[in-house]
């Protein structure tokens, strides 16, 4: 990830905040002490200035996380952090119960003393969950890239989550399907998929961690002791998505210190323009987009490129501002039988003072009703014929509930034309008028600049699932043995980075447990759909926009409920966002 590179630059965070928002930071630990900031701290669960956990050997994620950014370089004790002379502070809040409230107060901290904040935690990852912010943490989100950081826009690094080997998908987790977030996936040090990696197209980039037990290696980082023994104070066996959000945050740390003046969506674009492909590319699963930007639905863009963020940060021009078209409602009822093909005619306000021309995020919020829920699949298509999948199958997913307005997100087509045919859907475009930058060399786009023959995605993307069983209320977070007491999960599992190495998932000594037998497979499935209110956003980068839009919504068959699958009906509140 060429840390190091930035490092020889004589940039290592200096001048910029982060804070953890998680079960708490050690504030006096000797790898953090030197660098923490008691201004980027708050203890919510215990309602005073101080986030040290309690020292009953459960509350260890959060310092572990705070280690990876910004533990000190050359004190001799665990390793260092990616932006070692970078300030950092804690929030405890996962010590207790996590409400709409605690979750706003954490997102809110201080947002003109705070650049980013990091978060390893989410719904539960079993496979059935479909959950995210509340009403207050919307808006705190909200209010954090619109006023955070005197107007540049507060910066959220979201783990995208740890549920793969229970077939999850992170589409169906509110936090990093948010446009607000950088949902930041995993790869194990030789650049393969770990056993943990949840597959969804709101995944944004990736950074190492760890992988498959006695096979790869795990974060080193600073650990949660009170205990006066140095060998306590650190730990080897850091792990999951846990570990690489803080490691992206510290990237962006580095970024922020060459140019204090980026946006959030600065740093969205950058993190586009430059994570590399290569690192990854024996995985299966990855595309080009119709401007040539090779995706995956388990790393995003691919691996994050630290000397290549600051140094397109030193030259980077502020992204135009952002402009939103929306379209009227179709109310229309479709029938699925087998497949359902959707299509929408839309200009995106060309012609218009809201014209989108430059595309970043779409998003697709969809309220829908199929029985059972995890047998449904859906899948978007660009104008210009790059497929997305929304959602995949989730054979745990046997909830009778409904998606109501679920923002499924997809940041496939950044940089594709948002104009063209999606019939039968209301269209919401985010984004600019103007190119947002000009005359940067891409890291994901081939050397010769050509757009090579567009891939397929691989059908493993759908099929040869390992399965590991978990509890169906469990909600913990990893840390050694323990669990949090609360509903949320800390997204941790495994690899290395220079001296860094990740959190401890308690899940990774689990061995998989075949939960899903064999049977019969589903013929035929027929739906009603209602499409009633959906938002599509697409945010764009790079090009403009003409062409049709699809979305493919199939069932799936899992043989151990294919005989009684049903649908009562399928309502699809589509509101479609172009953001640009």
């Amino acid at each position: 990830m060429n840390v190091a590179a930035v490092w020889k630059m004589g940039i290592t965070g200096k001048g910029v905040v982060l804070t953890i928002l998680d079960d708490g930071v050690q504030a006096d630990h000797p790898d953090l002490i030197r660098n923490y900031d008691k201004r980027a701290s708050y203890d919510i669960n215990g309602g005073d200035d101080n986030p040290t956990p309690q020292d009953n050997g459960e509350n260890k994620h959060g310092t572990r996380c705070a280690g990876e950014i910004a533990a000190e370089a050359g004190n001799e004790f665990c390793g260092v952090g990616v932006a070692y002379n970078a300030s950092i502070g804690g929030v405890r809040m996962l010590d207790g119960t996590v409400t709409d409230d605690v979750e706003a107060q954490a997102l809110g901290l201080n947002p003109d003393h705070i650049d980013v904040y990091s978060a390893s935690w989410g719904p539960d990852d079993n496979g059935k969950t479909v959950d995210g912010p509340g009403h207050l943490a919307t808006q705190a989100f909200i209010n954090g890239v619109r006023q955070g950081r005197k107007g540049r826009g507060s910066i959220f690094v979201w783990a995208s989550g740890n549920g793969g080997k229970k077939q999850d998908n992170c589409n169906c987790d509110g936090y990093t399907v948010s446009i607000y977030t950088l949902s930041i996936s995993s790869a194990t040090q030789r650049g393969q998929k770990p056993w943990y990696l949840e597959e969804c197209s709101s995944t944004l980039a990736t950074t190492y961690s760890s992988g498959t037990p006695t096979k790869d290696e795990n974060i080193v980082t600073a650990d949660q002791s009170r205990k006066p023994n140095p060998a306590k104070f650190c730990t080897q066996v850091h792990t999951g998505t846990s570990a690489s959000a803080p490691i992206a945050a510290g990237i962006v740390a580095l970024a922020l210190e060459a140019n204090p003046d980026l946006t959030w969506r600065d740093m969205q674009h950058i993190v586009v323009l430059t994570s590399r492909y290569e690192p990854l590319r024996h995985e299966s699963g990855w595309v080009q987009n119709a401007v040539g930007r090779w995706v995956s639905h388990k790393f995003g863009y691919g691996l994050m490129d630290a000397e290549a963020m600051v140094k397109t940060s030193l030259r980077w021009k502020t992204t135009p501002q952002q402009v939103i078209c929306r379209t009227g409602v179709d109310n229309t009822e479709k029938v699925i039988q087998d497949d359902l093909i959707v299509t929408m005619n839309t200009s995106a306000c060309a012609g218009t003072d809201n014209a989108v021309n430059y595309l970043e995020h779409v998003q697709a919020r969809i309220s829908l009703k199929f029985q059972p829920r995890g047998n449904l699949r859906i899948t978007l298509v660009s104008p210009s014929g790059t497929p997305s999948h929304l959602l995949m199958s989730r054979p745990r997913d046997s909830d009778e509930d409904t998606f109501d307005k679920w923002p499924f997100m997809t940041v496939h087509f950044w940089g594709e034309k948002p104009q063209g045919i999606l019939k039968s859907w209301s269209l919401v475009f985010y984004g600019t008028a103007t190119p947002p930058q000009d005359n940067f060399p891409l890291n994901n786009i081939s050397q010769t600049g050509r757009i090579l023959p567009r891939r397929t995605y691989d059908q493993t993307l759908f099929n040869n699932h390992d399965d590991t069983s978990v509890d169906a209320g469990s909600a913990s977070a990893s840390s050694d043995d323990n669990s949090y007491k609360s509903s949320f999960k800390s997204k941790s599992e495994s690899s290395s980075l220079t001296n860094l190495k990740s959190p401890y998932n308690k899940f990774s000594n689990m061995a998989p447990e075949w939960l899903v037998p064999l049977g019969v497979v589903m013929s035929i499935f027929v739906i009603t759909v209602l499409v009633f209110a959906a938002v599509i956003s697409l945010i764009r980068i790079g090009s403009k926009v003409v062409g049709n839009i699809e979305l493919r919504m199939r069932p799936r068959s899992h043989s151990s409920r294919a005989s009684n699958s049903t649908a009562s009906y399928t309502k699809l509140e589509s509101e479609v966002n172009l953001h640009c």
